[in-house]
């Protein structure tokens, strides 16, 4: 069917009144008589099915990730090769390029995920049994490992490499049974052991170094009394002071954040808290030089805000008797060991503070949000004492809620990031995960546009709840 260029009209191939040759007709238009030439035309061809379409999309996602592969931009290939592979799941060679993405950017549960889902499809697939295995033995899973590697070997009886990895898993199985029997650890990959049981070996495995550290957290507030009982009339030093204890205050915050992270990983059943020392009271392990001094000091002199970090806690999510719901508890636990933490020292501020205005008529104490204004104390043989307690239970319980507030932004790395990460699609997931510099970015930007005020929106109202118990109280 072809159109005449004079009226418009249809013309049909009954139309035609010249022969043809191979490139045009002549058409004689039955409608207004007039003959005009029109080339030949092919049969114009089928609109594109979908699954045209999505073939085209994840051809074209396969390129792209293979590129950025070869480029070793690795987060981004394994962004790009995980959407093919959402459109194009039994795909065996975008699995291969996926599972060699997240391998190199750190991603060890997607990569192992990754070769599964080939074993699905081709379950004598010698690369992914062979890589599979590999990923279960640096994981401590051993009895997966050994699985796929002799499933490989009746495969392959000649592979060398996989007869050599076989060796490292059952002589790791073999050390961790060992220890096992020693009641030193639980092999790793199997089921946690009962709660009561963790937290009795976790008590036993303290020993003295505990009260040696507990000491050492105790020796600054020795310090603190000691300062304020004989320079108190001095306000340089006693700025100084100040400073010292909110710093100090800080330091408690995220080391009892911290811990919860590492607690609770270690109850659900990963042992890597434990072996890297983080499930300690040690308090150099937490201290981090920029994130637990130099950005509190300077955050607070810039906003009058008081918040910080500390090195972070290590944890296996694969070791995790059940994933990922573990990983959402292991997030969550250390703001909510924030939280406990302060409503914790303002209740101890209630108790103290009560004692204090009971027992002196001419001073009262407030509870105050103020961290650089110090409470006006009588003088007295227990000054130094009410002054401490007073400040540091005050102190710690807004710094405290402010930490646990600041963990729960949706800003990678903070813990609320990976909250989010875990309810969304993997492929957003990553790029949450991948976001650090953006996210340091906005941080910044909010300190710097003084819009910290709905950042921490949630904690002006828990703080405004501690004014009117508080008010109400004392």
């Amino acid at each position: 069917m072809r159109n005449c260029p004079y009226c418009g009209g249809a013309v049909s191939l009954a139309d035609i009144s010249a022969a043809k040759n191979d490139k045009a007709v002549q058409v004689d238009c039955g409608q207004c008589g007039n003959v005009f030439s029109a080339p030949l035309l092919e049969p114009a061809p089928e609109p594109e099915t979908s699954s045209d379409e999505d073939k085209r999309s994840v051809s074209k996602l396969l390129a792209e990730g293979n590129s950025l592969l070869k480029q070793k931009r690795h987060k981004e290939a394994s962004l790009m090769l995980l959407a093919a592979s959402e459109k194009a799941p039994d795909r065996i060679d975008i699995l291969k390029s996926l599972a060699q993405a997240c391998s190199k950017s750190n991603l060890a549960y997607e990569a192992l995920s990754a070769y599964t889902k080939i074993l699905r499809i081709d379950p004598d697939n010698e690369g992914a049994l062979f890589k599979a295995g590999m990923l279960y033995v640096q994981q401590r899973r051993f009895d997966h490992g050994i699985k796929s590697l002799k499933r490989l070997l009746a495969i392959d009886p000649g592979n060398s490499q996989a007869e050599l990895m076989l060796r490292i898993a059952e002589s790791g199985k073999n050390q961790a049974a060992a220890k096992k029997d020693d009641g030193q650890k639980r092999v790793g990959g199997t089921l946690p052991q009962p709660w009561p049981e963790r937290i009795y070996e976790l008590v036993q495995s303290s020993g003295a170094s505990t009260l040696v550290f507990v000491a050492l957290w105790m020796i600054p507030l020795l310090l603190f009394a000691y300062t304020y009982g004989n320079y108190s009339s001095d306000s340089k030093v006693m700025t100084g002071l100040m400073i010292a204890m909110m710093l100090y205050s800080v330091m408690l915050s995220v080391a009892v954040h911290e811990l919860g992270h590492g607690l609770a990983a270690f109850l659900l059943g990963d042992e890597t808290p434990f072996d890297t020392g983080s499930l300690t009271l040690n308090p150099a392990r937490y201290v981090s030089i920029v994130g637990t001094l130099a950005v509190p000091a300077g955050v607070y002199t810039l906003t009058g805000i008081m918040f910080g970090w500390a090195r972070p806690t290590s944890f296996n999510k694969v070791r995790l008797s059940m994933w990922p719901r573990d990983q959402v508890i292991v997030a969550g636990a250390g703001p909510l060991a924030s939280f406990i933490l302060s409503y914790a020292m303002f209740t101890l501020f209630l108790v103290l503070a009560s004692a204090y205005n009971n027992v002196h008529d001419t001073t009262q104490i407030y509870f105050s949000t103020d961290l650089s204004s110090r409470f006006d104390m009588e003088n007295g043989l227990f000054a130094p004492l009410w002054f401490l307690g007073l400040e540091i239970s005050s102190m710690t319980a807004i710094i405290s809620l402010v930490t646990g507030v600041f963990s729960l932004l949706p800003i990678h790395p903070l813990d609320g990031s990976e909250l989010l990460a875990l309810a969304l699609p993997p492929e957003w997931a990553a790029r949450i995960r991948a976001g650090f510099a953006p996210g340091l970015a906005i941080v910044a930007a909010a300190l710097y546009l003084g819009w910290t005020v709905y950042m921490f929106f949630p904690a002006y109202l828990v703080l405004a709840g501690y004014h009117i118990l508080a008010n109400n109280i004392l």
